[in-house]
């Protein structure tokens, strides 16, 4: 084997392995993508029925809280003054929607819950909240581990004169080498 050839012999080499490093960055980098994929899946998915069905009674009840300060506010307020008791419609839309929805707090809870339940059909729920949660927080962990990897070989490879950019969305913590 003649010099020429030793030398196109370790080029090749050379060329197998950065290709080799540009495969292994490539590979973390896809399971950073999968990874971003199911955490967008898991934080976008619907809330379980019951939680749909929870947040609509908080709504309501947070409507009718409202209204009856803002509606008894109101009609102290007139009584104190000698006025007509009554409440301006235009001056007080949320009070009077509010006390609308207290008036037909049942009725409409009842719709409200059957709107759900026909929506309900045809999704599949997410998570509940607490394991939401959990799952997410998971999930978080496993792609700092991924960005930390990612980067231990970016840094290796630049250590030997290759250069490999950097992602624009890499985690500022794994890029400066935190871990949390």
């Amino acid at each position: 084997m003649t010099v020429l050839e030793k030398v196109r012999a370790k080029i090749g080499a050379a060329r197998k392995a950065l290709a080799s490093a540009g495969d292994s960055v490539e590979g973390v980098r896809e399971a950073i993508r999968q990874l971003e994929a199911e955490r967008q899946a898991v934080q976008s998915a619907p809330v379980p029925l019951a939680e749909a069905v929870e947040a609509v009674e908080q709504t309501i009840d947070r409507l009718c809280g409202a209204a009856q300060y803002d509606t008894a506010d109101s009609v102290l307020f007139a009584a104190q003054r000698g006025q007509p008791v009554g409440i301006d419609v235009h001056s007080h839309m949320g009070a009077n929607f509010g006390f609308l929805v207290q008036c037909l707090r049942a009725p409409l809870r009842a719709a409200l819950v059957v709107k759900l339940e026909e929506d309900y059909r045809d999704l599949q729920p997410g998570l509940p909240a607490d394991a939401r949660a959990e799952k997410l927080a998971q999930l978080d962990r496993e792609l700092l581990e991924l960005g930390h990897q990612e980067e231990a070989l970016i840094t290796e490879l630049a250590g030997l004169g290759i250069e490999v950019s950097r992602r624009g969305d890499a985690d500022p913590r794994a890029v400066l080498g935190l871990s949390e």
